[in-house]
């Protein structure tokens, strides 16, 4: 009985937990979204935002291919 009331109280905490984690990263997509989407209209009038808007671009490449590969291999090594 008591392992069974244990084993709800685990499953309610990594639902909580879980929930927690979508509503923060929807709030980055959003945040991120609405960046980009600024930034891009401000890159056809401005070629500080063009470059800002081209280097922002590689760094999320860098971030999310370049990084992840390195720890893969790195971690295979």
């Amino acid at each position: 009985m008591v392992g069974r009331h244990c084993n709800r109280i685990i499953d309610r905490i990594e639902f909580i937990m879980k929930e927690s984690l979508l509503k923060l990263t929807q709030k980055i997509t959003t945040w991120h979204e609405g960046m980009f989407k600024y930034i891009t209209l401000k890159s056809k009038t401005s070629i500080f935002f063009t470059w800002l808007l081209v280097f922002i671009c590689l760094y999320e490449i860098f971030e999310h291919i370049v990084i992840p590969i390195f720890l893969i291999w790195w971690g295979l090594s």
